[in-house]
């Protein structure tokens, strides 16, 4: 079944995409599935909260890096980025003792065994695959499919979509296609 390795170690966050490089296929991913994360959570009615965060510093010494951190976080699309005044800090939080804080409005946190049964559910409900606790040995590109061979049996799948969810494993599978830079 789903979610038995680190996808129920997961800690459930809705990521913002602040901290990647603005460069980076990563950063535009995260903020992309950041909006459609909490999409997905309205439509299918999956327990979400859209609590966002705050990222504190001590002192006035680490000033320039939230700075930094606003910057970078602005130039990958992360929406309501906002430097808080320790006034402000203390005014949301008052247990925090901070020196300033940037508020990040688009974290959040999502059922994930919840997320993962409506996606298991859809994939079904769509006639498509999901081949659990099978170890992919092959996985090849022809003609615009996939080819998947897979330990101890005498199957292959062919698919034009096939979604890497070997957990830990994930880059050993991602080489099989010669992306070593996972």
């Amino acid at each position: 079944t789903f979610g038995r390795h680190v996808s129920s170690r997961s800690s459930e966050v809705i990521h913002s995409g602040i901290y990647y490089d603005s460069s980076s296929l990563k950063a535009k991913l995260c903020v992309q599935g950041n909006r459609l994360m909490y999409e997905f959570a309205r439509k299918y009615n999956i327990h979400h909260n859209n609590c966002g965060k705050l990222i504190v510093i001590p002192r006035k010494e680490e000033f320039q890096m939230l700075e930094a951190l606003m910057k970078n976080g602005s130039q990958n699309g992360v929406e309501g980025l906002q430097i808080l005044t320790q006034q402000e800090v203390s005014k949301r939080e008052p247990l925090i003792k901070a020196y300033s804080a940037l508020s990040v409005p688009s974290t959040g946190i999502i059922d994930s065994h919840a997320l993962m049964h409506k996606l298991e559910y859809l994939i079904t409900l769509s006639e498509s695959s999901i081949v659990y606790n099978t170890e992919v040995t092959g996985l090849t590109q022809e003609a615009g499919n996939y080819i998947l061979s897979f330990k101890n049996m005498d199957y292959q799948a062919k698919s034009k979509i096939v979604i890497n969810s070997a957990g830990l494993w994930c880059d050993e599978v991602s080489t099989m296609l010669g992306i070593n830079d996972y």
